[in-house]
């Protein structure tokens, strides 16, 4: 019989992990972490860093200072990713340098820690001390160990990714009318839902990588580079090229400034890697498909085509402008046909054949598009944001794959 199991969070499972200080293994290896975080706000870094040599930059005032940094930064090509800032103080694992990143901001990277314990010691320190970025976390293990969980970690990917995405959804749709809108990662190039257009190279590279292929050269560089690289994601993300070609990642990308969402993350990914049963069960989901954004968006008649356009519109960051052309990864209106892929497949893996709920809020959703379609640009944004929370909430596809992700628990624990 399972066990009972009442779950309030990943982390309530594991909380023993974090006071780990000799090192974790799964799946017959080492587990590494890595930590990166990236600073819009610069003030706070002079306390222990310094504007390095060669930017013209004195050490004036912190306001001042960071205000030319700031300036600085954003104002370097894309892809100068020199040195910004030198160590001045601090305790000794911060990093001697920060660099300028893609972003315009400035980027703290921690090398790989094998301690759990140190890890967070030091993720919570410069949290407390330098300020809370843009948060995200790496998690590693060996290439042999990592694959010889088969097709698990894919069917994770797959399977989270798709609920995580529906669940901050129908949590933004709890807190529209605090005037915080749902979907806004779907207005953002690198940030979105998981797209067929994503997914097809991840398959090719997680099948490949397993056979000890794509690991390096040209086949690996372009996984940070490519603008459709299924590295962004807004959700946890398959890094082979991290510290390719001996180590496979998974690497945390959605917590933004949330130390607790990342923690949560973290803790859900040790709890599969070290539990083979629940990781096992996750196999089957390892074909569960992703949304082709393409055929769906295609599928819309030309006036809600027209709508989402005008609306959502093409996003190419800034800072890429002039080096980008405006492809398919930045049409980011596609994003928003989102509700109304194919769910049947997934209906089915989920054990749920009735899918009249998901097929009344998908019609719920196309009359909200057509109430948008005589608003202005930004009202009309709004209007179909609302409308995207309103479908994860009424579709009745968060419960359904939260009910699936107890059944696995409960059937593996005790």
């Amino acid at each position: 019989m399972p066990g009972k199991l009442e779950i309030t969070s990943y982390f309530s499972l594991v909380p023993e992990l974090w006071a780990d200080r000799a090192g974790l293994r799964a799946l017959g290896g080492e587990i590494q972490f890595g930590f990166e975080s990236e600073f819009s706000e610069i003030e706070p870094l002079l306390e222990f860093y310094g504007p390095a040599e060669g930017l013209g930059i004195s050490l004036e005032t912190p306001r001042i200072t960071a205000l030319r940094v700031a300036t600085l930064c954003s104002n370097l090509d894309h892809g100068d990713h020199r040195a910004i800032l030198v160590k001045r103080g601090g305790p000794d694992f911060l990093p001697r340098e920060l660099f300028r990143d893609d972003t315009g901001n400035v980027e703290l990277i921690m090398p790989p820690r094998a301690s759990l314990a140190q890890f967070w010691e030091e993720v919570s320190w410069i949290n407390a001390h330098l300020g809370v970025g843009s948060l995200q976390a790496m998690v590693s293990l060996p290439r042999d160990a990592f694959f010889a969980a088969g097709m698990g970690h894919l069917g994770y990917l797959n399977f989270f990714n798709e609920l995580d995405t529906l669940e901050k959804l129908a949590a933004g749709h709890a807190k529209a009318q605090t005037g915080k809108l749902p979907g806004n990662n779907f207005l953002h190039p690198y940030l979105g839902p998981m797209t067929e257009l994503r997914h097809r190279p991840l398959r090719k590279y997680y099948v490949e990588n397993a056979r000890g292929n794509l690991l390096s050269g040209e086949a690996i560089e372009r996984i940070s580079r490519r603008e459709h690289s299924f590295k962004f994601v807004g959700g946890t993300a398959y890094r082979p090229d991290i510290a390719a070609p001996n180590k496979i990642c998974f690497e945390v990308r959605d917590a933004h400034r949330s130390p607790e969402r990342l923690r949560e993350r973290l803790a859900r990914i040790l709890y599969f890697w070290r539990r083979e049963r629940e990781l096992n069960s996750l196999n089957r989901f390892a074909g569960g498909p992703a949304f082709d954004s393409g055929i769906s968006f295609s599928a819309l008649d030309s006036a809600r085509q027209a709508l989402l356009i005008r609306a959502c519109g093409i996003q190419i960051p800034a800072r890429v402008l002039g080096h980008a052309k405006p492809t398919f990864a930045y049409e980011v209106f596609r994003n928003f046909a989102y509700p109304l892929r194919n769910w049947a497949p997934w209906l089915e893996l989920l054990g749920e054949g009735n899918n009249e709920r998901v097929d009344s809020a998908q019609r719920r959703y196309l009359a909200g598009l057509d109430q948008a379609s005589g608003l202005g640009d930004g009202k009309a944004r709004e209007a179909i944001q609302r409308s995207l929370g309103e479908f994860a909430e009424e579709s009745g596809l968060v419960e359904l794959f939260r009910a699936e992700e107890m059944r696995i628990l409960r059937m593996n624990h005790g």
